[in-house]
């Protein structure tokens, strides 16, 4: 006779499947996530190159903080045309 035991695990059960629905976006975050992408990588830019050019005291790099200013002055007239905020 042994002495060992055998201890037989019962088998997981897998839970049920389900469909899951995608969330609706709001239309407000949505405007809100496009004015901080397009406006704001411009304006990331210039601060970042005025920032060297301060530290670094080199004055050519003003000249691609005004290009990144022109560029952020252009996507803000675009944005503010292509606004959908009013329906």
């Amino acid at each position: 006779m042994s002495t060992a035991v055998a201890v037989v695990a019962p088998e997981p059960v897998a839970a049920p499947l389900h469909v899951v629905a995608t969330p609706v976006v709001d239309v407000a975050a949505r405007e809100a996530n496009r004015w901080l992408l397009v406006f704001g990588i411009p304006c990331l830019f210039a601060s970042v190159f005025v920032a060297a050019a301060i530290g670094s005291g080199v004055k050519w790099l003003l000249g691609f903080a005004l290009v990144s200013l022109l560029a952020a002055i252009c996507s803000l007239t675009w944005l503010a045309l292509s606004s959908d905020t009013n329906g």
